[in-house]
């Protein structure tokens, strides 16, 4: 199955999914599981007026529509073979330059499980997606942003061998966040272990 295809499916180990690109016919659905996936991510260990403050301001169908229609931005959802949404990712082009002034990268912007799927191997099949599409797409370096106290997840990028190299702020209601860049060759590169 070519990989640009707008859906995917696969066997990942032994789990049985799909992956969806997403356009603007998928504004509600996305809009949904990003919503409630965020909320379940963070809610609990986050300032409560502040968290009701992005999440007002961040997770609406005017945001999400400028999203989508972004020319250098592509959404993917992750669906059980019964169509039940499992997860989803954002990746840009735009914006690493100032990490990568002289090589080819794409963000990470976005990777989010319901909680219903966690530890189940989706977060794994996404990020594994998400570099194989960075990949295909001849990129040498693949880049996320985490929050330095989400340790759950940093552990899990570091087990697939993403590394911290730089720290930046990220504005979430009316706090700024502390947060961790970590990157991944996966341009030819790495196949030598070059960094």
């Amino acid at each position: 199955m070519e990989f640009y295809q707008d859906m995917d499916f696969r066997k990942h180990e032994l789990l049985e999914y799909k992956i969806i690109k997403c356009d603007a016919s998928h504004l509600d659905e996305l809009l949904a599981l990003s919503k409630e996936s965020f909320i379940q991510a963070f809610q609990k260990s986050s300032n409560p007026d502040n968290f009701k403050l992005y999440v007002a301001q961040a997770f609406t169908p005017s945001v999400l529509t400028e999203e989508l229609a972004h020319q250098e931005t592509v959404f993917f959802i992750l669906k059980t073979p019964e169509n039940e949404n499992v997860g989803y990712i954002k990746m840009r082009w735009d914006r690493g330059k100032e990490l990568f002034p002289y090589q080819k990268s794409i963000e990470l912007q976005r990777i989010y499980v319901l909680e219903k799927f966690w530890h189940q191997g989706y977060g794994k099949v996404l990020l594994d997606y998400a570099e194989r599409y960075a990949s295909e797409a001849k990129y040498t370096w693949i880049y996320l942003v985490v929050w330095f106290q989400n340790d759950t997840a940093i552990r899990f990028y570091e087990r697939n061998f993403w590394k911290q190299f730089a720290k930046k702020d990220f504005k979430f209601g009316n706090e700024i966040h502390h947060n961790i860049v970590m990157k991944k060759n996966i341009g030819f590169s790495s196949i030598f272990g070059w960094e």
